[in-house]
């Protein structure tokens, strides 16, 4: 099969940046020919840049005629998007309807009908903006804090509710879970263009023994608001131990400068396995819902860290608590604090979540399961387009 993948990168490297390139290789390894056409935010620099990436992405006639060409070029069976905002723009859509390729998205947060991509407003859930006119999001300046900014987006998303872009202009969606697929069919994506499929990890390392963890509790992620990471310092506040912590992002000051976190910095991909099979305890204290599974969750579920999330969104549907590992209510740090203590002290109940765990993630996250999945999805709009 002969694939196009494109994505359009952020300038800080995060999940979806990884599923792109753990995706392409995996197709690689099973003989199928892949292109990538990737665009970068880095592009984005002084207010002139701003400017231009604002006015364009609604529509980037540039990042059409790009698309024709290298479709013209490649010829490939289908095209696979990832992210389109703010620089390629739905109008890529347009070139693959006009050229007869199928088209296939991710849908890796929900910036089809929420500017700020989060559901999430002011530390809450907030879905105002799924069916009703999303220049609210203006009013609060949801994107990037400012609601200058905000303005080019609420327009995009605007225009192509309108116009029924993704409705009618993409083929198939991947939704990574069942609460991200009710959000997209409350939007109006009709319920057999939505495929569930998570992404994958490969297993690289074996779980490590509990006597080898010298870590009592770790977070790894971005270190921005929609991850909670107010709770995370509040929490930090209350543990009897340090609170380490891996990752970058607009918060960081605020980690360097809480009292009980030991703050790493940040590390390659082996860096964060190296981490985390040394930790006991992996939390994730999420405010907003989010569309799939957090990498850094996966990632310590097959390596066999026990989990203290949020129960909200996607994290409460899949994480079961006192099972494959424990939830608490969103912002709740006395909550927190006492999951992460008791699979601290408990070594029984450790045991019993991180093995479970382990077992969940191999059942459904294996490079094996997803190509199975992924080479399914293609073939359908295949067909369909035939």
């Amino acid at each position: 099969m002969n694939v196009l993948i494109c994505h359009n990168a952020y300038q800080i490297y995060g999940g979806e940046d990884y599923v792109v390139s753990a995706e392409k290789a995996l197709l690689e390894q099973y003989g199928h020919k892949v292109s990538l056409w990737t665009v970068t935010n880095d592009a984005i620099t002084g207010l002139l840049g701003k400017v231009k990436a604002g006015l364009s992405a609604s529509y980037n006639k540039q990042s059409k005629q790009t698309l024709k060409q290298l479709l013209d070029k490649d010829r490939p069976d289908v095209v696979h998007v990832h992210n389109f905002f703010p620089l390629m723009s739905p109008s890529i859509f347009d070139a693959c309807q006009e050229m007869g390729v199928p088209v296939v998205q991710t849908l890796h947060n929900f910036r089809l009908f929420c500017a700020k991509g989060t559901l999430n407003r002011d530390g809450q859930y907030c879905d105002q903006c799924l069916n009703k006119s999303p220049y609210q999001a203006v009013k609060y300046g949801c994107y990037r804090d400012s609601k200058l900014q905000t303005i080019p987006v609420a327009r995009m998303i605007d225009k192509h509710r309108q116009e029924k872009t993704f409705v009618d202009k993409v083929d198939r969606f991947i939704a990574l879970t069942a609460f991200s697929q009710s959000k997209f069919v409350q939007y109006g994506i009709p319920s057999e263009k939505l495929v569930i499929k998570p992404n994958f990890l490969k297993s690289e390392r074996a779980p490590t023994p509990l006597s080898m963890r010298d870590i009592p509790a770790l977070y790894v992620g971005r270190l921005s608001e929609e991850k909670g990471i107010d709770t995370l310092i509040k929490m930090s506040e209350k543990l009897p131990f340090p609170l380490k912590v891996l990752g970058a992002g607009p918060l960081q000051s605020a980690i360097e400068k809480a009292k009980n976190i030991d703050y790493l910095g940040v590390a390659d991909h082996e860096g964060v396995l190296e981490t985390l099979s040394r930790a006991r305890v992996l939390i994730l204290p999420s405010i907003c819902p989010e569309s799939g599974l957090a990498l850094s969750v996966k990632e310590a579920m097959m390596m066999g860290a026990a989990v203290v999330v949020s129960d909200i969104g996607s994290l409460g549907e899949v994480v079961q608590h006192e099972v494959t590992g424990l939830k608490a209510a969103v912002n709740d740090v006395d909550e927190f604090v006492e999951n992460i203590t008791r699979l601290v002290a408990d070594d029984s109940l450790w045991q019993s979540v991180s093995d479970a765990a382990v077992e969940f993630a191999n059942e459904n996250y294996t490079p094996e399961k997803n190509i199975e999945q992924l080479l399914a999805i293609y073939q359908g709009v295949i067909d369909e387009k035939a």
